[in-house]
């Protein structure tokens, strides 16, 4: 296998930000009259941007409600300023080697700018592509970043941390693979979507890139 670009979902497989996520929704719902849900209801709308999500669940919305999850979301974000142990490191090899970087992420683009500069991590990036508040268009961003980058399914993995990430990988024909070491991880979901790969930390991933990158003289995937 010769792996020439990697693309990831952002929450969940980046860096822990899934509970920034439901806070910042939560926060947001109460300020303007909604429902209250619980981390569990919230996750079940995950799928369209924030804006969708927060159309479905308040009865009179309004572009006022997505200003302040989108402050809310930043205020919060100052509890996680980098990513999961090993990511950055494993980003400065690929990147090193000339692999391509992307993200692919079901956010709005203001949240995925706001994570991505939080985290540090925007640099590494050829594309950030973000998501649509009319429901879930990973397949479509995943095959324009491929096309952009003028490589072929075979060379390109996708890497996400639910379910709906492997079906999309699945959807643009490119390596599915699962990521599962958030502390709220749920491998046995990731698994029952059948990953091409499933990892259970960010070290095996690495581990698997380094084989799956065509190797180069003197060079080697941190691991």
């Amino acid at each position: 296998m010769n792996l020439r670009g990697v693309i990831f979902d952002l929450d969940g497989t980046l860096a822990d930000t899934i509970p920034i996520c439901v806070e910042a929704f939560q926060r947001t719902l109460k300020a303007h009259s909604g429902p209250h849900l619980s981390r569990e209801e919230i996750e079940f709308l995950f799928g369209p941007t924030e804006e969708g999500m927060l159309r479905r669940v308040l009865p009179k919305y309004s572009p006022t409600a997505l200003e302040t999850y989108l402050t809310e979301y930043e205020r919060l974000h100052t509890a996680a300023t980098v990513p999961f142990p090993g990511i950055a490191a494993l980003l400065d090899a690929l990147q090193s080697r000339g692999i391509k970087l992307a993200v692919v992420t079901g956010k709005g683009a203001r949240s995925a700018d706001i994570s991505c500069r939080a985290l540090g991590v925007r640099g590494y990036f050829t594309h950030i592509e973000a998501g649509s508040p009319n429901g879930i268009i990973k397949p479509a961003a995943i095959a324009r970043v491929m096309g952009e980058w003028s490589l072929r399914p075979p060379e390109v993995a996708y890497i996400g941390d639910a379910p709906a990430d492997i079906e999309a990988a699945r959807s643009a024909g490119v390596v599915s693979v699962g990521a599962a070491w958030a502390p709220a991880a749920s491998p046995g979901l990731l698994q029952a979507a059948r990953p091409d790969f499933l990892f259970l930390a960010v070290s095996d991933f690495a581990s698997w890139v380094d084989d799956a990158v065509d190797e180069q003289p003197g060079t080697s995937v941190t691991k």
